[in-house]
């Protein structure tokens, strides 16, 4: 199955960090920023299809 997910091109590395705290995807701590490669390397990991929904969290405790 292919990924359908949004992209998001980047110059580097470090510009694809900044990008992920812009968007609010982390809370503070470091991230890793989830190549094709990588996301193909989690599902095939974890069992999953590209489309299977892995939680569903419904209250974050957040402010909204």
């Amino acid at each position: 199955m292919s990924l359908t997910s949004r992209r998001y091109s980047v110059a580097d590395p470090a510009e694809a960090i900044e990008l992920c705290f812009e968007k609010g995807w982390t809370d503070g701590l470091p991230v890793v920023p989830p190549t094709e490669e990588r996301v193909r390397a989690m599902l095939d990991a974890a069992r999953l299809r590209p489309g299977d929904q892995v939680a569903y969290i419904a209250h974050r405790a957040g402010m909204p």
